[in-house]
């Protein structure tokens, strides 16, 4: 489908787009030019709403927008200035704490936009902070379990998409220890972390 955006959206993108320093032509709004909008939504790039953002734009590339991408976000939900789109990110961030299809549609997302160029699995730096972003919900299990791929001998080298994927899972199912269903179809991860985590509560 071909985006044609109102007078408006046009306006709204063209005002970060092609920037000189960013050595971009006016097709797509480059890192200083994302930059300069994130600080006009008054958003830090570790805020949960620029992840939603680049979810709902589906963003192919990291600090990067194109045309199609958030123009067409903007088309899709009526959203025409700053304001609209400031409001519909707050919005949508307050119903990812209530809706999990709108918490599994950023979340599942960011794996794949968060990893560096050619690697398969997100580094234990990388996942965790963008966990911090993400989890906003005070399962008992979390902090243990960033305790464990941060220290842990048994620690994974780097987090897999079965992992990410399957861990809000584990910690909304699992609220104690002594829940784990170690018969589960869990990915082996799991199990080393219930494992550490055991050892350490003794």
């Amino acid at each position: 489908m071909v985006v044609q955006g109102n007078k408006q959206q046009n306006s709204y993108f063209n005002k970060y787009s092609g920037r000189k320093d960013d050595n971009a032509d006016g097709s797509k709004i480059g890192p200083n030019g994302v930059q300069a909008m994130l600080e006009d939504l008054k958003l830090d790039v570790t805020d949960r709403r620029v992840l939603i953002l680049c979810a709902l734009t589906n963003a192919e590339t990291q600090c990067e927008f194109t045309y199609d991408e958030l123009v067409g976000m903007m088309q899709e939900n009526k959203l025409n200035t700053m304001t609209d789109l400031k409001k519909f990110l707050d919005s949508y961030n307050s119903e990812m704490d209530r809706d999990t299809d709108a918490f599994n549609k950023v979340y599942k997302f960011t794996f794949g936009y968060s990893r560096m160029l050619n690697s398969r699995n997100l580094t234990i730096e990388h996942a965790v902070q963008c966990w911090q972003a993400l989890i906003t919900k005070n399962y008992s299990l979390y902090p243990r379990w960033i305790d464990f791929v941060q220290n842990a001998k048994t620690r994974p080298r780097g987090i897999t998409r079965d992992v990410w994927n399957m861990l809000p899972d584990l910690l909304s199912t699992t609220k104690t220890l002594a829940d784990y269903d170690e018969l589960g179809s869990w990915p082996s991860t799991f199990d080393d972390f219930i494992e550490y985590a055991r050892e350490q509560a003794q």
